[in-house]
């Protein structure tokens, strides 16, 4: 801590388990530049952690170029989902495929639909309910989308969205 005094480190929270994955996860990157200070032969291109690492600035900055001098970055990342990060309130359930399911209907798969990057660097998987038709809107002159559900689980008039990140 001494060598890196632009960590922070956050007052105790309610739960030693969450206090203890907070730290790790802002002790990692110096602690990775230290090593790789002092071992400038080591080379690894996969990093293999554990869920206490499941954070989205980690993400980044273990697969970004720059964060460890000289373009050193690991080109894979290898991190379990964190349990606390999952969304509250979810009312949709996720398929052992990975993919997002009617609320309605667990049996009906989302469609995936696009990939984006977020300001993060992260990438983030958009899925629509399977169920849309692509209308053209005569005002605009543009294609959108319309929900043909007969009991839909949304108000918005293009269906369900879901957003996924890896």
């Amino acid at each position: 801590m001494a060598s890196h005094p632009d960590v922070c480190i956050d007052p105790k929270l309610d739960s030693p388990d969450e206090d203890k994955c907070a730290h790790d996860s802002r002790l990692l990157i110096p602690t990775l530049k230290d090593f790789f200070y002092k071992h400038p032969l080591f080379n690894s291109k996969t990093f293999l952690g554990d869920a206490a690492f499941d954070t989205v600035q980690l993400y980044k900055n273990l697969l970004s170029g720059d964060t460890f001098g000289e373009n050193r970055h690991f080109s894979q990342a290898y991190i379990p989902l964190n349990t606390r990060s999952e969304l509250k309130n979810q009312d949709y359930t996720i398929n052992e495929d990975g993919i997002p399911c009617c609320p309605n209907d667990p049996s009906l798969s989302m469609k995936y639909e696009s990939t984006s990057k977020l300001h993060s660097g992260v990438a983030r998987y958009k899925f629509v309910y399977p169920k849309i038709k692509w209308r053209l809107d005569d005002t605009t002159g543009k294609y959108r989308r319309l929900c043909c559900c007969q009991s839909s689980c949304t108000s918005s008039t293009s269906g369900r969205m879901v957003f996924l990140y890896p």
